[in-house]
């Protein structure tokens, strides 16, 4: 029995040995990381101490060559190669992806995915301005929405006139000019008590 068995695992053992090549190209989309408490294995996808840049192989050629070394120029943000100064690399230098242009993580705070992230003043699920969370993700202050704000005598949550808050949240009426308006029962000009219309413009 053991002699048919010791075969069949010595099988396996050399297949998974074999599976580990450091030459066979790894998909250079996968997260690299920063490790300063790994050992210098090149083509491990861990950024080590002595490690200037990995690209998931020890190839020479491709910008970081077999002893995870950076090539040629100096580090290039966007090439999918974790090199020196780089926080991360996935290909490309758009923000939004969790690698920023400039090839530093985003965390998690992405303006528009309905999670308040910190730098945020709010975030509603979208990049829209005017619907009180800016595209950038801060709140916006306006002309009815319902909230006093600096340089606004009133804000009733509309831009409708004629409902004692202006359009641009100023108050139209004017108790004392003698003119009846809006929630005015009486305007006799002045602002007395005592003479039949009091000062808050309300018959007595």
């Amino acid at each position: 029995m053991n002699r048919i068995l010791f075969p069949i695992a010595l099988s396996l053992l050399l297949a998974c040995a074999g599976s580990d090549d450091p030459n066979q190209d790894k998909d250079v989309s996968q997260a690299v990381t920063v490790c300063p408490e790994c050992d210098d294995i090149c083509g491990d996808l861990f950024l080590s101490p002595g490690e200037e840049c990995e690209d998931g192989n020890t190839n020479n050629g491709d910008g970081c060559d077999e002893n995870c070394q950076a090539e040629g120029a100096a580090a290039e943000c966007g090439n999918a190669i974790l090199e020196v100064g780089e926080e991360c690399d996935d290909g490309n230098n758009d923000d939004r992806d969790g690698c920023n242009y400039d090839c530093t993580f985003e965390f998690s705070s992405t303006c528009g995915d309905g999670t308040v992230d910190s730098g945020e003043g709010c975030d509603d699920g979208n990049t829209s301005d005017g619907d009180g969370c800016s595209s950038s993700c801060e709140v916006e202050t306006f002309c009815g929405d319902g909230t006093v704000d600096s340089g606004e005598e009133c804000d009733d949550g509309n831009t409708t006139d004629g409902d004692d808050c202006s359009a641009q949240c100023t108050w139209e009426a004017e108790c004392g000019n003698g003119v009846i308006e809006l929630f005015e029962t009486c305007d006799d000009g002045n602002t007395l008590d005592g003479d039949g219309c009091s000062g808050r413009c309300e018959v007595e």
